[in-house]
């Protein structure tokens, strides 16, 4: 059991220095006119787009840091 817990508190260690900010960055062109624009908020575009473009501008080089909005949002925006 004991094993197990370390072995799981190593792996979420490792993993959460994979998406440290010094190996993040925007693979989008535009990501900054498009972060003024709202992309990094806009309920339209789900998160795998948005981290997947622009992660360093839109703050979300540790990916669980975007959250999909409620269904239905996309088209109140």
């Amino acid at each position: 059991m004991k094993l197990i817990l370390l072995l799981t508190i190593f792996v979420f260690f490792f993993a959460s220095s994979i998406y440290s900010a010094d190996t993040c960055q925007d693979y989008g062109t535009f990501c900054e006119s498009w972060k003024k624009n709202g992309f990094c908020e806009m309920c339209f575009y789900k998160c795998d787009v948005r981290v997947k473009y622009c992660p360093k501008t839109c703050g979300f080089c540790d990916p669980t840091k975007c959250v999909d909005c409620p269904p239905g949002a996309a088209l109140a925006n």
